[in-house]
């Protein structure tokens, strides 16, 4: 890479670094290697019908947020045109660089010795198309003539690898679940079904998540626009909430919480989301028939609801059905899909 390019690429990431949340580091996240381009180039004439030796390949960035680290390195530094670079391969205003930053080693890079760029963007990176260029280093015949001339003798490589962001631990609460019927402000009645649904006694319907399982603490989307932000109570009797518009109230359970029934979620599923066959074992790990590889947990047992955190950054929120032959899930890109069990264990 030329020291042009170099320190254009520098005051680029300068202009504008975004802060985000660090990587969460309850569990490991698997680097996903996007491209590795490596040239061992020898001293030779280059010309049209023989050009400089280089090396293509196109990727994507996986959708979300993470980390994705470019790293490339000469064994030994020795200037010129050559080096990498990283472009669209199709339309779109998007760029990687917004949001990066850069460390040269050594800073100013001294002919003959080892040399190193690594570049790491923190972003939420589309499936947009890119192109990375390895190119030996060489020198023009003359600044006119530029398709012919010397290739210089170096070894060179190009990686790029994006490491999505572990998903924050969700851990059970205390005690029971939202599931039931309450008593709502104004004589309002409001079901909470364990699907993620829910209705008042007015008509309106509504979907509920789970945002701290921990803490006990739900969001209400209803139909008429408003959103409730609720916390169940330790005993799961009550709760306090507040509304889009800022107005807090309160609700009681109208009957007892639902009991703590074990729930077995173990066996053969058929997965709902193009993941074919999924087989859940008995010591908190499962897999898919594609390889991917998931470790599971059981959320709400009165519910019967199951948090599964895959290999591949997904999070799914599943609620086991009654008679424990069906699934209703959610995942944590907002798809919401259905599995049947194939067989138990």
């Amino acid at each position: 890479m030329s020291v042009t390019f170099a320190r254009r690429l520098k005051s680029m990431f300068a202009a504008g670094v975004l802060a985000v949340a660090a990587l969460c580091t309850a569990t490991p996240a698997l680097a996903v290697m996007l491209v590795e381009l490596k040239i061992d180039a020898t001293a030779r004439p280059y010309d049209p019908e023989n050009p400089p030796s280089s090396g293509q390949q196109q990727f994507s960035v996986p959708d979300g947020e993470g980390q994705l680290i470019m790293t490339y390195t000469e064994d030994r530094y020795v200037g010129g045109p050559g080096g990498f670079t990283v472009d669209p391969a199709d339309l779109s205003n998007e760029y990687l660089g917004w949001g990066g930053s850069t460390v040269y080693t050594p800073h100013d890079p001294v002919k003959g010795q080892p040399y190193k760029v690594e570049t790491i963007w923190r972003h939420s990176f589309s499936k947009k198309m890119w192109l990375a260029t390895l190119t030996a280093h060489h020198v023009y015949q003359a600044f006119q003539i530029r398709d012919r001339g010397e290739q210089m003798a170096s070894s060179q490589t190009l990686t790029v690898e994006f490491i999505p962001k572990t998903p924050e631990p969700i851990t059970a609460p205390q005690t029971s679940t939202l599931s039931g019927s309450w008593d709502w402000p104004g004589g309002n009645i409001v079901e909470v079904l364990p699907d993620g649904t829910g209705h008042d006694s007015r008509g309106n319907t509504m979907l509920w998540t789970l945002l701290d399982a921990a803490r006990g603490i739900y969001e209400l989307h209803w139909s008429h626009g408003f959103t409730d932000t609720v916390t169940l109570s330790p005993d799961g009797k009550s709760v306090i909430g507040v509304t889009n518009t800022g107005f807090h109230f309160s609700g009681v359970r109208r009957g007892p919480p639902p009991t703590n029934e074990p729930a077995e979620l173990t066996g053969s599923w058929d997965w709902g989301a193009g993941a074919g066959v999924v087989d859940i074992l008995a010591d908190g790990t499962g897999h898919d028939s594609r390889g991917n590889t998931m470790r599971w947990t059981l959320s709400h047992t009165a519910s019967r609801i199951y948090v599964l955190i895959w290999n591949h950054g997904h999070v799914d929120l599943a609620t086991l059905s009654e008679d424990g032959n069906s699934l209703v899930l959610v995942n944590n890109t907002g798809a919401r899909f259905t599995a049947t069990r194939r067989s138990t264990p």
